[in-house]
């Protein structure tokens, strides 16, 4: 597989190389959650990729709470269940665990705010990075992300998607 130059690009070229690198990924670096050994060997893979194209990546470790996100859903739900028995037994407690489980699902699916990473065990993971500078005068800046992990999936909402919108109300 020929690296294309980043000055002598194509439009297909891109594409076929875009096409065998992820199929590349998928097959020699298999499973990769955040914070795994497949997910760094998956970037320094795709870091060599980058050197290959003259460019000067990086990487960055960061934490990462692999499983809090997508246990939202699950931590809301039981703590929105507990207060059944509360009803019965301290009914001016039981809207505390429903509250409890608005300000998670808020604060994790609509504010982006990692409260429930605070509980879960932690890993590192990182991020790879590269510049290109331009050609000419700068006046604005792109900026293309991607994932060099396969993360999980809420396999509810891929299988229900028109529940979702009704979670909430």
């Amino acid at each position: 597989m020929s690296i294309p130059s980043v000055e002598n690009a194509n439009l297909q070229d891109c594409t076929k190389y875009s096409l065998d690198t992820i199929r590349t990924i998928i097959e020699r670096f298999g499973p990769r959650p955040p914070g795994s050994e497949g997910e760094r060997k998956c970037q320094e893979f795709l870091k060599e990729e980058l050197t290959g194209m003259g460019l000067s990546p990086e990487i960055e470790a960061f934490p990462v709470a692999q499983k809090a996100f997508m246990a939202m859903p699950m931590v809301a739900a039981i703590l929105a269940l507990c207060s059944v028995p509360l009803y019965w037994f301290a009914p001016m407690l039981s809207p505390v665990p429903v509250l409890v489980a608005m300000v998670i699902f808020v604060c994790e699916l609509f504010f982006y705010n990692h409260v429930l990473s605070l509980v879960f065990p932690k890993s590192t993971s990182y991020n790879l990075s590269a510049s290109l500078a331009p050609s000419g005068e700068k006046r604005r800046r792109i900026i293309l992300c991607g994932h060099a992990d396969a993360a999980y999936e809420w396999n509810f909402n891929r299988l229900f998607p028109g529940f979702f919108p009704l979670f909430p109300i």
